[in-house]
């Protein structure tokens, strides 16, 4: 499924994409071996590099947690919850 397909129309999703397109930083992490063949086979089955493929899977994630993000702000914010009188804070 393409990143625009979550929700084309949701003004964080396009700065998530527009971000991503303007500005990359390098990723480093340790992954257990059976991920990253599984990676490295998607990749090649796809024919991109593996970098390229973590990089589609990272962006599907965060435009969704973005677009999650966006809609609990709506409900609570258009319903009225308890956590409003809290301003952002935790504890």
């Amino acid at each position: 499924m393409p990143a625009a397909a979550l929700h084309a129309s949701s003004p964080m999703h396009d700065q998530v994409l527009a971000s991503r397109s303007s500005e990359t930083v390098e990723l480093r992490q340790h992954i257990e071996r059976e991920v990253s063949d599984v990676l490295d086979a998607v990749a090649k089955a796809k024919r991109v590099t593996r970098s390229e493929l973590v990089e589609e899977i990272l962006g599907k994630w965060a435009s969704a947690k973005v677009l999650e993000a966006t809609m609990v702000q709506r409900l609570t914010r258009s319903h009225g919850t308890r956590w409003e009188s809290l301003g952002g804070a935790s504890e």
